[in-house]
């Protein structure tokens, strides 16, 4: 019984401290994971359409076209479905520190944008 117990704690021990792949999301195969830097170009084409959704209804100026058409334009013109976009997204969340570091660089290429645009 004390060699299970202490086989019990070193196995909690070992398991605690390897580091774990993450788990691909059911529908999602490794062929189909959208790489780092797509996301995040994908990531911030999102922040940015979702912004001029948000001006489009706070001055009512009428949608042009509805979210959901726009997003399937956008996903359209990065050759993925909305499922592969919400597999990839919940794919990338369940590694806390990749996707932190995912956001940030969202962020930075949604500042490089910014002063592009002001240069223009």
């Amino acid at each position: 019984m004390k060699y299970a117990v202490i086989l019990g704690f070193f196995l909690l021990a070992v398991s605690c401290t390897q580091e774990r792949k993450p788990m691909l999301p059911k529908g999602l195969s490794a062929d189909s994971i959208i790489p780092h830097d797509e996301m995040v170009r994908l990531l911030a084409d999102i922040h940015v359409l979702e912004s001029v959704l948000q001006y489009e209804r706070n001055h009512r100026t009428g949608l042009s076209a509805p979210a959901s058409v726009r997003y399937q334009e956008l996903f359209s013109e990065y050759r993925i479905s909305k499922k592969r976009f919400t597999l990839n997204l919940a794919y990338y969340q369940s590694m806390p520190d990749e996707f932190q570091k995912m956001y940030g660089d969202v962020v930075t290429t949604l500042e490089q944008r910014k002063k592009e645009q002001k240069l223009r």
